[in-house]
């Protein structure tokens, strides 16, 4: 298969992902607005994206770097690693902002951030996980 070609299946692949991911994530959200009184569902979409805001530091894409230099040693493994360090930071980060959170919205907001803090960990973690799969995937093609 050519460059060129490679270059556009990839380019479809990951266009149509985040159409579906987008597409489900606007699902998601509708129904919520449904299923819950319109101050509870603000509530929800502040502490949402007041943990998004905090979790743009993890951009830094370790995973990436899976797929960047997946030939070199342990690279997988200092991916998680740094991963891990820097999804403690930002819980850290997230535990330290709770009480202000508290103090200037609610309690309620505040353990609604916490909550997607955590999940936003988790998802930090299973992002290196993916990228492992997809390099290991690679190399057997």
């Amino acid at each position: 298969m050519s460059t060129a070609r490679k270059a556009i299946t990839g380019a479809f692949w990951l266009g149509g992902v985040s159409y579906v991911a987008f597409g489900i994530s606007l699902t998601g959200n509708i129904i919520l607005a449904r299923l819950l009184m319109p101050e509870d569902f603000g509530m929800f979409a502040l502490a949402l994206a007041l943990s998004e805001l905090l979790y743009i530091l993890s951009s830094f894409s370790f995973s990436q770097g899976v797929i960047q230099i997946q030939d070199e040693e342990n690279v997988a493994d200092m991916a998680y690693i740094l991963s891990f360090a820097l999804g403690i930071l930002l819980i850290v980060l997230a535990l330290a902002l709770a009480p202000v959170l508290a103090h200037f919205y609610s309690k309620k907001i505040a353990i609604l951030f916490l909550a997607l803090c955590g999940a936003g960990f988790i998802s930090l973690l299973a992002g290196v996980y993916g990228e492992i799969g997809r390099a290991s995937c690679r190399e057997r093609v």
